[in-house]
């Protein structure tokens, strides 16, 4: 994947990013209300959702491309990018699972059963769709058609009430769900359980060769939890540049930065017109 490059970058030469990390950050003045959420593909296109439950697309310059909004299914819980021509949103108010391409035009939509009680969807790596039972306690892997492809074991350990509007990452070999910015639950990518990791202030977690990245809110810091030795590195500190973001999302070798309800890049390269 070419988001690997970046983070074998940060893990192996984070002496010599640091020093290029403090070249300015590059400002995106946008008119909106207000931003609940973003994210980043792997081509560098990143997305935000707001308050008024439109999912809009800005390209590396900062320059919207297209936007979204279906009133009709209501507010909108999750969206993952995994897959940038198949960007899976999750309503789960109305159990409605859209799938749109990568002009944010609909594809498919999949109506699960009403009475249903998914609480988590996520894009899986063979292009199926990650679910998150909360009555049944497991993880279930359906296809484009909504049909049961499999399911994991219930736990009864998991806290499946505080699992609500979040959304289920794969990546590599690991699926994981984070909970309220601070709990993971991890499994492998055949849906057996491995473990609960605390994360505490853990903001839009990713997963990379048994590492679990991550944005630090309470220490103001870009992280990585070694599942190994289970222990914390520090990769970067935001109180250097003396800005405090809400959320933090490192990709295609550069930090995406929500602070004060606007979108910022920071390379990690000097680049010209930054």
């Amino acid at each position: 994947m070419r988001n690997n490059k970046g983070f074998i970058l940060m893990v192996f030469g984070i002496a010599g990013l640091l020093s290029c990390l403090s070249s300015p950050v590059k400002n995106v003045p946008k008119d909106r209300l207000h931003i609940n959420n973003f994210t980043v593909d792997k081509l560098g296109f990143y997305y935000e959702t707001d308050n008024l439950d439109r999912i809009r697309k800005f390209d590396k310059d900062n320059k919207l491309l297209y936007s979204y909004s279906n009133h009709s299914f209501g507010s909108i819980g999750t969206i993952d990018v995994s897959n940038p021509h198949k960007i899976l949103v999750f309503y789960f108010d109305q159990q409605i699972l859209l799938l749109l391409d990568n002009t944010l035009s609909e594809l498919s939509k999949i109506e699960l059963d009403p009475s249903s009680t998914y609480v988590a969807a996520g894009m899986s790596n063979d292009a199926n769709i990650w679910l998150f039972d909360s009555d049944k306690r497991n993880l279930i892997k359906i296809d484009k058609n909504g049909n049961n492809i499999d399911e994991s074991f219930p736990l009864n350990e998991l806290n499946s009430e505080s699992i609500s509007g979040h959304k289920i990452i794969e990546n590599d070999n690991y699926v994981m769900i984070p909970v309220d910015n601070k709990i993971i639950y991890l499994y492998n990518n055949q849906g057996f359980f491995i473990r609960k990791i605390i994360l505490d202030e853990c903001i839009n977690p990713t997963i990379i060769s048994d590492k679990i990245y991550y944005f630090d809110k309470k220490n103001n810091n870009y992280s990585a939890f070694d599942l190994k030795y289970n222990q914390k590195s520090v990769l970067y500190d935001f109180s250097v540049d003396k800005i405090k973001p809400a959320q933090v999302i490192f990709s295609n070798d550069q930090f995406y930065i929500l602070e004060n309800n606007s979108v910022r890049i920071k390379p990690l390269r000097n680049e010209p017109g930054y």
